[in-house]
């Protein structure tokens, strides 16, 4: 950066430096504190004033990348930092698909819609649009079997009669796909 680096600089399929460092936040047994290391970067990144929202050219917000990979420090420093839900729209339903209930109250504690579903004002990949587990944040939950996620999102008085692409609903998939649990709480 001393030399002229641009800290938000694209680099081809892989974003910017912090983009690429939040998606790397994991931890393996060959490299156990992985998910510290790159929080560290995050943070150092982000004090040389890096764009938290950006994800522009990839399409990965490193919010949404944060809450696919369930890194609820990565969140919460990427919020901390003022990440917005309107350039992380996709954020909330990540994060139910993957049935990550801390960081779905995180991200409603910050705005996020409980409604909210990938057919408005953004796009979505075919694949996402063809999708019966694709729809509200009821549906990414519902579709992946996370019990304790739909409750949740129950008490969050997220709306069971939306309709995915499909013309389903959460209940509908959830008998679809025969969990009773599941068809019992949306009933």
């Amino acid at each position: 950066m001393a030399h002229g680096w641009n800290i938000d600089e694209h680099y081809e399929h892989v974003g910017s430096a912090l983009v690429y460092t939040v998606g790397e936040s994991r931890n393996f047994p060959e490299y156990p504190n992985g998910d510290i290391i790159c929080l560290k970067m995050a943070t150092y990144i982000l004090s040389k004033r890096a764009n938290v929202d950006e994800g522009g050219q990839t399409g990965n917000n490193p919010l949404e990348l944060a809450c696919t990979l369930g890194d609820k420090n990565m969140a919460a420093l990427l919020l901390a930092h003022n990440a917005t839900m309107e350039k992380a729209p996709k954020a909330l339903l990540h994060a139910a698909r993957n049935g990550f209930i801390e960081i779905m109250q995180m991200l409603l504690d910050h705005g996020a819609n409980v409604n909210a579903h990938p057919y408005g004002t953004y796009t979505t990949v075919a694949q996402q649009r063809g999708s019966e587990c694709w729809g509200s944040v009821l549906h990414c939950a519902t579709g992946k079997g996370h019990t304790e996620a739909v409750r949740f999102l129950l008490k969050k008085d997220s709306a069971k009669e939306y309709k995915n692409m499909l013309d389903m609903t959460a209940l509908d998939l959830a008998k679809k796909l025969g969990n009773a649990e599941i068809v019992r709480l949306l009933q």
